[in-house]
């Protein structure tokens, strides 16, 4: 089943609390939400690919965001159906008071996320098994981003 990760320094607690209230929301049976303090960038990029790797489906939701009551049923509903490796929602980007700043929506694709990686920056459901340990090598070498290169692999 589902494993939704928050990695956090735990310098927010409004806003994690809003995030944990979202996830519990939304949370699919059987699921469940993990929140992990990670002192430091290093701790928080080794932690995010071994947890991952941890658990057949996993999701990240940052200690800043929310999610919609929707997004982690039709993410398991398009993994399911079709098979797939991953599945990732649109993003609306809001401001404190939650008013939209931003749609980001489109068209999403292998080949697309491999040019940017904003284009899988939301919400996305992964098989954690399927990861890539390389991806810690990759992100040490070229400081992208850990999220991206998990979510490529």
């Amino acid at each position: 089943m589902l494993t939704v990760i928050t990695h956090t320094k735990l310098e927010r607690p409004e806003l994690l609390k809003r995030c944990k209230d979202s996830v519990a929301a939304a949370l699919p049976p059987g699921g469940q939400h993990l929140v992990i303090e990670c002192p430091n960038r290093k701790t928080w990029v080794e932690r995010r690919v071994s947890d991952a790797m941890e658990h057949d489906l996993v999701a990240f939701v940052d200690d800043d965001d929310y999610v919609s009551k929707d997004s982690f049923k039709l993410c398991l509903k398009a993994i399911e159906k079709y098979g797939l490796a991953a599945a990732c929602t649109n993003e609306v980007q809001v401001d404190i008071d939650e008013k939209p700043i931003r749609d980001v929506r489109g068209k999403k694709t292998y080949i697309d996320a491999t040019v940017h990686p904003r284009v899988i920056h939301h919400l996305c459901v992964i098989r954690g098994k399927l990861i890539d340990p390389r991806v810690v090598e990759f992100n040490d070498r070229f400081g992208v981003g850990i999220d991206w290169f998990i979510r490529q692999s």
